[in-house]
């Protein structure tokens, strides 16, 4: 019943899914709303800039413009590039 970036959501979605903070990934569009609220929980984020905005804070988030090709994407997710 809240909506993002608000911590609650953020916090549902952990208890939902059974995990800590540092074990998920945020992917989101959303630079204000997924981004931000990511990282205000210390949760890892990975921005989808489908668009090709400047990215606002490179220290905040990586970013993608596509989720393809998969290993690269796979690769950003599991920490690896």
């Amino acid at each position: 019943g809240v909506p993002k970036p608000q911590r609650r959501i953020f916090e549902a979605a952990l208890e939902r899914a059974g995990c800590t903070r540092d074990e998920v990934v945020m992917i989101g569009d959303s630079w204000p709303n997924d981004i931000v609220g990511a990282h205000h929980m210390g949760i890892r984020a990975v921005w989808l800039n489908r668009f090709g905005h400047r990215i606002p804070d490179a220290r905040l988030a990586a970013e993608l413009t596509a989720l393809e090709p998969i290993e690269d994407t796979a690769a950003l997710l599991l920490g690896e590039l």
